[in-house]
């Protein structure tokens, strides 16, 4: 015979039926069975055991579903802890605010970045703590936010209350909440450090332009081949070109062609370096006018701004009056200041690399070696400005008796000495008569309180039997005291 159902059979068979969770039941009130039919009476009806089967069931199922509900709410707590530490213990500060600014929740990274505490930010604008320098700027950020729902990022000022200002970058999104109504959710990031970075970055790079503008040196950047990548203004002050019309051509085009090979060389000695290893060279550069500058090249190689290639930077300094400078010195080093000869320094310079380019070339040389002849008693006796004035009317009888490619020069005191070049066809004696003559045409010219006479010796330096530039001034020196000696005994 079919069961029937009673209506609170019914209300529970189809109320709270939920699959296995009913045969789960089911099966825990056919373990216990036999305890029910004791409490039943014999003579209960069909009906009713069915109706405390099915309360029993239902009781069954709802002891299981707390059972499964309290799991889950620890699970859920569990979760809601793990959760607490990664939102508020994250390092990135995260909040959300309303429509119109407020914030609605800060985590605790946020509420440490402006200064205060969580509770305290809750309902408060963030536009509080805006620079007020910055606050159209979050202002626009936020409208379009909202208006296009597109992701914002703004950086902006912040002011704390009992802290210095900092910097923060903020990334944004706008979902909407559990009603529908927008909102803003936020990220941000405390870039006090990176702004403070930049900042001196640009302050250095203001200062690097600053110097390249204004400094008399100019500033270039070369290809590993010599191409112009750059230049500054000051090579127009500098050589007369514009940086702009000739970048892209080779700087070897302005270089003296003698002192190409030498910048050649250094550009290729400086891309086999390792980067940031100076490289020095000075060379003559080209003028846009055609003339020539003295200029010294400070380099080094380095990577371009996009790290792609290596290049050379370059400091360009005009040296020109240095050079000028060290040409004096040098001519100083080596020239007698009274007389404008050669002094012993710079006449052995140049002496010695005659007598060898005369041996190679088997050539003679003539070397005669002159001493003023009372030079003593003219200084003491009329004065040194007397004595000077003997030195120099010496010096220019020398350079009128001798040729330009002969070497004239004053070693000492009253002694001098010239070196003849190519001499192998001609004759020391006629130098020697034709000085004599330009002697006695100086003296009867001259009303001088003195005349003007000198003793000389004289040697040929053959490259049969070579022999040293000292051992030549020895022996013409003492040709010469012979020949001294010789119109004194004539005189007496």
């Amino acid at each position: 015979m079919g069961r029937k159902e009673t209506g609170i059979t019914a209300k529970i068979s189809r109320g709270d039926d939920c699959g296995g969770l009913r045969e789960q039941a089911e099966r825990i009130v056919r373990r216990k069975s036999a305890l029910i039919a004791e409490s039943l009476e014999e003579n209960s009806s069909e009906e009713t055991r069915q109706i405390l089967h099915e309360l029993l069931v239902h009781q069954i199922e709802l002891e299981i579903q707390n059972e499964e509900l309290r799991r889950t709410h620890v699970e859920l707590e569990a979760s809601r802890a793990r959760y607490f530490d990664l939102y508020n213990l994250a390092p990135v500060g995260y909040f959300t605010l309303s429509e119109t600014g407020l914030i609605l929740e800060a985590n605790l990274t946020a509420a440490n970045i402006l200064g205060v505490t969580r509770t305290a930010l809750i309902h408060r604008s963030l536009t509080h703590f805006i620079f007020p320098e910055d606050q159209d700027l979050y202002y626009g950020h936020r409208k379009l936010l909202f208006e296009t729902g597109a992701h914002q990022v703004c950086e902006i000022g912040i002011v704390r209350p009992d802290a210095a200002p900092c910097w923060v970058r903020i990334d944004a999104v706008a979902p909407q909440d559990a009603n529908g109504a927008p909102t803003c959710c936020a990220t941000m990031i405390d870039i006090t450090e990176r702004k403070r970075v930049e900042d001196e970055l640009w302050a250095s790079e203001k200062l690097y332009r600053f110097l390249v503008r204004n400094t008399s040196d100019y500033v270039a950047r070369y290809s590993l081949t010599g191409e112009l990548l750059f230049a500054s203004e000051a090579m127009r002050f500098m050589l007369g070109y514009n940086p702009e019309e000739i970048i892209g051509t080779s700087g070897l085009n302005r270089i003296h062609p003698d002192d190409r090979l030498i910048v050649q060389e250094v550009l290729k000695k400086a891309s086999e370096i390792e980067v940031d290893t100076n490289a020095k060279v000075e060379y003559r550069a080209i003028c846009q006018d055609g003339s020539y500058k003295w200029v010294e090249l400070n380099g080094k190689k380095v990577w371009n701004d996009q790290a792609e290639r290596m290049e050379i930077i370059a400091n360009v300094r005009d040296i020109t009056d240095r050079k000028k400078l060290e040409e004096e010195l040098r001519e100083v080093s080596l020239h007698d200041l009274l007389t404008g000869l050669y002094n012993r320094r710079g006449f052995f310079a140049l002496a010695e690399q005659q007598v060898k380019a005369a041996t190679r070339a088997k050539m003679k040389l003539s070397l005669t070696y002159f001493d003023c002849d009372n030079f003593k008693w003219i200084n003491d006796s009329l004065g040194h400005e007397q004595g000077d004035m003997v030195l120099v009317d010496t010096a220019h009888i020398l350079r009128q008796t001798f040729r330009e490619s002969d070497i004239v020069a004053r070693i000492g005191g009253d002694e001098f000495v010239v070196l003849s070049i190519e001499a192998a066809d001609v004759d020391p004696a006629v130098f020697l008569k034709r000085l004599q003559q330009n002697i006695d045409e100086y003296n009867a010219k001259e009303t001088r309180r003195y005349k003007l006479a000198l003793s000389w010796g004289t040697v040929v330096y053959g490259f049969e039997s070579p022999e040293s530039l000292d051992a030549l001034l020895s022996q013409a020196d003492r040709l010469m005291y012979m020949h001294k000696n010789a119109k004194a005994n004539k005189a007496s």
